[in-house]
């Protein structure tokens, strides 16, 4: 009976959360408290005290592992309503995870495009950078050349500085020439990385977090807190252990009690009802013998009567044929 109860405010609170409805679950958690109980009825009362303690749970082995797994099933949604608020923190964190891992996953799906421009702009710049570079060197270098600190360290406005002043005027125009190329080229790249951003954000901000409160999420919560945690995982192995006590313990108690009155009433009944059973088998057997016989020798009556009548017949047939060939005879010879 206390199964049975347990069985149902633990399916009532575990259907609760499937159904979100008191009435579905108070009548779901009923029938599971009453389904449990024939069932737990059942196997405690076809345990028979017959044979010896090892033959008996040899029998049992199968009814207690039915009862293993009535307790694990009727255990952890007790433990789950136990370590409610606990697994409520829990839940909270876990609902972030997942939300960032489908953020994550969200971004990722613009990553390769946003990676492709950022590297295409990239490249752009690097050469934008390079030919600047070149271009302030040349410009340095004939600036030295005029002052004469550097190049043929002579203070002179010669053919050497116009040559090097040539080269980097050329170099100069040829930077001007890249950025203004280079100009729509980055505007264009600069635009559709915002548009992607921008899809990206939006995209984010309109994913849909639907609440992780699931009996399988609990479940979950209580499996990672029992992992974190010495003294939550040795509560949940001796809540465990009390409801398979609680399932166990009347089979255990048949098993190891002796052969009480009960048993030896049930004994006595069955003994009744198993030679009341052989009476009216053997009963009904002679009754079914005798009147196949009976049926057999008015069968066998009727057939040699009707053998007669046929019999007799065949001979008034052949007497009258003979009758008339003599006296077709006697007439001829007349």
């Amino acid at each position: 009976m206390f199964t049975s109860i347990f069985a149902s405010i633990a399916s009532g609170y575990a259907l609760y959360f499937v159904f979100e409805s008191y009435l579905a679950s108070f009548l779901f958690g009923m029938l599971w408290g009453l389904m449990i109980f024939n069932l737990d009825r059942y196997i405690v009362s076809s345990l028979r005290h017959r044979g010896s303690f090892l033959r008996r749970l040899w029998m049992a082995m199968p009814r207690l592992a039915i009862a293993v797994v009535i307790a694990i099933v009727i255990a952890t949604p007790i433990e789950l309503k136990i370590f409610e608020k606990e697994i409520d923190s829990k839940l909270v964190t876990m609902q972030q995870e997942v939300e960032m891992e489908q953020e994550e996953a969200t971004r990722l799906r613009f990553e390769p495009q946003l990676i492709s421009l950022r590297e295409e702009k990239s490249l752009i710049d690097a050469e934008l950078l390079e030919s600047a570079s070149r271009r302030d060197q040349l410009i340095q270098q004939a600036n030295d050349e005029a002052d004469g600190t550097g190049g043929s360290m002579r203070r002179n406005m010669g053919p050497i500085y116009a040559a090097k002043k040539l080269t980097a005027d050329q170099a100069s125009a040829e930077y001007d020439k890249l950025k203004k190329e280079s100009a729509e080229d980055l505007l264009l790249i600069r635009k559709k990385i915002e548009t992607l951003e921008a899809e990206q954000a939006l995209a984010v901000n309109s994913l849909e977090h639907t609440p992780f409160d699931g009996v399988a999420a609990r479940m979950e919560a209580m499996d990672r807190l029992s992992s974190n945690s010495t003294a939550i995982s040795t509560t949940h192995v001796f809540l465990f252990l009390l409801f398979l006590l609680i399932e166990c313990s009347p089979l255990l108690v048949k098993l190891i009690s002796d052969k009480g009155t009960y048993d030896l009433n049930l004994d006595v009944r069955e003994q009744q009802v198993e030679l009341y059973h052989k009476e009216v088998t053997t009963l009904r057997n002679h009754e079914l013998e005798e009147k196949l016989k009976y049926e057999t020798q008015i069968g066998t009556a009727k057939v040699n009567a009707k053998i007669q009548l046929e019999r007799a017949k065949i001979k008034r047939d052949l007497d009258g044929q003979i009758e008339q060939f003599k006296g077709k005879s006697a007439w001829g010879s007349a």
